[in-house]
């Protein structure tokens, strides 16, 4: 069995977050902080912050409404700290360009221009540099089999299915049918299948592998680069499945902007654990 694929998610630092969570953490750059850090603390009292109030994302989401307050706090770290921990998620440490609050578009409120995305970007791309690794939770990287005729099972159109087992969730998978739908990947017949413990999954990020391109500087590297589904389509759904249950996940059919289906596949989860009571 291929082993699943284990690389690093950021975190809070100690001193970091012992001040963000107090309140302590003042716009002078405590001591304490690493280069990193202060950083991330730059990029959001100087960039992100003023991006958020010039978008007039503060409008709606600093509290007023209900349920969508990720703008929340008595100072601006401590508004950041909402931002971060906000449920369900929009801000994305592990994939920073799929973060919700820079793909929503036009809602009730107003796109982000293309330099006030830029700013945020680099905000929660500097967080997640400030934070310590941890493990993330990845399927092993594999190419899907192309269905180019027939129904799903038949030899021209195979399911494909990724084990969940080495994950978390023993006998458990996650089963799709892959097209190629021009440039892109389009997917049917998605379903969780939980195993004889039940499945328990939370927030499914696809990721796509292509090949580094010629001449750039990782073309030399063993592994390719991931870009992850750029909006992030499943960061609210959460699974929780009885022994030997089935779920479709969303309606079952999606298709991934900018995925070959000729270049590997994965998918990477906050959680995969047996079912929870």
């Amino acid at each position: 069995m291929a082993r699943p694929v284990i690389r690093l998610l950021s975190f809070g630092a100690a001193a970091y977050l012992a001040g963000a969570c107090t309140g302590d953490v003042g716009s002078s750059l405590p001591p304490g902080l690493t280069p990193a850090q202060q950083k991330a603390q730059k990029a959001w009292t100087e960039k992100a912050l003023p991006a958020f109030k010039a978008a007039t994302c503060t409008m709606c989401h600093d509290g007023s409404m209900p349920d969508i307050g990720y703008l929340v706090g008595t100072s601006d770290l401590l508004i950041r700290d909402t931002a971060i921990a906000f449920l369900p998620q929009v801000v994305n440490l592990s994939a920073p360009q799929s973060s919700r609050v820079l793909n929503k578009g036009v809602h009730t409120g107003p796109a982000l221009l293309v330099n006030q995305a830029t700013d945020i970007l680099d905000w929660i791309t500097a967080e997640r540099d400030a934070r310590p690794p941890g493990a993330v939770i990845e399927t092993p990287m594999t190419v899907p089999m192309p269905c180019v005729s027939g129904n799903p099972g038949d030899a021209t159109c195979p399911i494909n299915v990724v084990d969940l087992s080495a994950l978390g969730s023993m006998g458990s998978s996650f089963n799709f049918v892959a097209t190629a739908l021009g440039p892109d990947l389009y997917v049917t017949d998605m379903k969780f299948k939980a195993g004889p413990d039940g499945l328990h999954i939370e927030h499914p990020l696809f990721e796509t592998w292509p090949p580094m391109a010629a001449g750039s500087a990782d073309a030399g590297s063993m592994m390719p680069a991931s870009v992850p589904d750029p909006i992030d389509r499943y960061f609210a759904s959460i699974i929780n499945l009885a022994a030997a249950g089935t779920m479709p996940l969303g309606n079952g059919i999606t298709t991934f902007s900018g995925f070959k289906i000729t270049d590997p596949l994965s998918i990477r989860f906050d959680v995969v654990d047996k079912v929870r009571p």
